[in-house]
């Protein structure tokens, strides 16, 4: 070790302490030590001296070892604590060990000291570490689970056979379970009858092909179909780790490509929906007639390739589309990439974008060509935005109603709605007025997220309130 260890005596005789801390140096122990005999010396060295270690006598006129023992175990620190003594008997001794002592040495045998106090400090840092480790792994999963909640594709976990262990909401979502329904079930259970077999083979063969991604028909819990794209991990651990995401908009798409052009065409206005295939160059080499309308272009105008495309995208989206496009380049695989892009007009939209490579469809120099199907979504998430906003409101409008019932104060009343407001609303702030029905002016009385100077100034003026 590096640092000095730390070692705290408990001890009366003095020439015993001496005796203990001569063998730890001759074993080759650099030490730094404090002796104590009383219970208060050494819940005070416990806590200023923090030591590595405890040596303790087991029988002391003022202090037992013992007490020691039971005061250091209770202290929650694990700390190394080996009895020395010249009386201690057996019986004794294996009573101390069942109490937590980590050893006993006997003073005729002080030569043992050195080596039981490095072994134990050893096992202390293992258990230190495998603590730490332990406490990592905890919040690791916490995170892993809270990540896969906030997925919008259905994430699952299942074992070797197919039962499920781990389903996040989305994927109870897209098959119309719970999530306690969907634990009960096993994977073949979401499968059409004529599905399975092929399931079974393929969760067989899944360890020896690691990952796989495949598109199939799955079934809702009310008996519905519909198809999907399933990317299957075989993890360490023995498990299966699948990502499932409904692909039936896209199927829909692709099925209206076979109609002729005018419906087609129709289709895409109404969906907001357009394409573009571009070259390996990144080049634009054809779009539908709807891509300029959906940015609000002349065709004369229209981008002529990714690299002018980027221009059209928020700034902040930019690295991302790009690391998405390089991430499609080099899979050679299907990607979804969202963002926001500025029309003509100056207005953002909120745009979904699939790229999908063109098989057998390749450059002079093997480079690929793709299949791009860009969507305006800007009115799903207004309707998303106002769904959390309408949230936010029930949430305060069910807090205050708890309220009113609970609470006879009209001080806390007012206080605590303006709370509510702030913390369970997500408002930025709240506050509550008295009307005087003879001077038509408001006083506050009660606010959240700004101060009294502020409030004062703002109501100062008659019809000068905040907002």
């Amino acid at each position: 070790m590096t640092e000095p260890i730390k070692i705290l005596l408990v001890e009366d005789v003095g020439l015993d302490a001496e005796l203990v801390l001569r063998e730890l140096k001759a074993s080759g122990l650099v030490c730094q030590s404090r002796r104590v005999q009383t219970e208060s010396g050494f819940r005070r060295e416990l806590m200023e001296f923090r030591p590595d270690a405890v040596v303790s006598d087991f029988s002391m006129p003022r202090f037992s070892g013992r007490e020691a023992l039971k005061i250091a175990r209770e202290s929650d620190v694990d700390i190394p604590f080996i009895f020395v003594s010249g009386t201690i008997g057996e019986g004794v001794a294996v009573e101390a060990m069942k109490a937590g002592a980590n050893d006993y040495v006997m003073k005729m045998n002080l030569s043992r000291l050195g080596p039981a106090i490095q072994r134990e400090l050893r096992e202390a840092e293992g258990r230190r570490r495998q603590k730490l480790a332990e406490a990592a792994l905890r919040e690791s999963e916490v995170k892993y689970r809270d990540l896969i909640g906030q997925a919008s594709d259905g994430i699952f976990i299942t074992d070797r056979e197919g039962n499920f262990l781990l389903v996040n909401p989305s994927y109870c979502e897209i098959l119309g379970y719970s999530e306690e329904e969907l634990l009960a079930l096993n994977v073949a259970d979401t499968y059409p009858e004529g599905e399975r077999a092929s399931l079974e083979k393929r969760l067989a063969d899944l360890p020896e092909v690691k990952t796989r991604l495949f598109e199939r028909v799955i079934r809702r819990k009310d008996g519905a179909c519909f198809p999907v794209e399933i990317s299957i991990r075989f993890l360490a651990n023995g498990t299966h780790q699948g990502i499932a995401r409904d692909i039936t908009e896209r199927k829909e798409a692709q099925q209206a490509l076979a109609l002729s052009e005018a419906g087609l065409r129709r289709a895409q206005l109404m969906a907001k929906l357009a394409q573009v295939i571009t070259g390996p160059d990144g080049s634009f080499e054809t779009w539908s007639e709807t891509l300029p309308k959906l940015v609000g272009m002349e065709p004369s105008q229209m981008p002529r390739s990714t690299r002018e495309w980027l221009d059209l995208l928020h700034p902040a989206d930019r690295a991302m589309f790009r690391e998405k496009a390089i991430e499609a380049g080099v899979k050679g695989a299907r990607t979804d990439v969202g963002y926001r892009l500025r029309r003509a007009d100056g207005a953002w939209v909120h745009v979904r974008q699939v790229m999908e490579p063109l098989q057998g469809e390749t450059g002079p120099d093997g480079r690929q060509r793709w299949f791009n199907t860009i969507q305006d979504v800007t009115e799903q998430k207004q309707a998303e935005e106002k769904i959390r906003r309408l949230n936010r409101v029930h949430a305060v409008l069910s807090g205050i109603n708890t309220l009113i019932v609970r609470v006879r104060d009209r001080r806390e009343l007012f206080d605590e709605t303006c709370r509510i407001a702030v913390e369970d609303g997500n408002f930025g702030m709240a506050w509550i007025g008295e009307l005087d029905r003879t001077t038509l002016e408001v006083t506050p009385v009660a606010w959240k997220g700004m101060d009294e100077s502020a409030v004062s100034m703002k109501a100062s003026a008659r019809g000068d309130i905040p907002e």
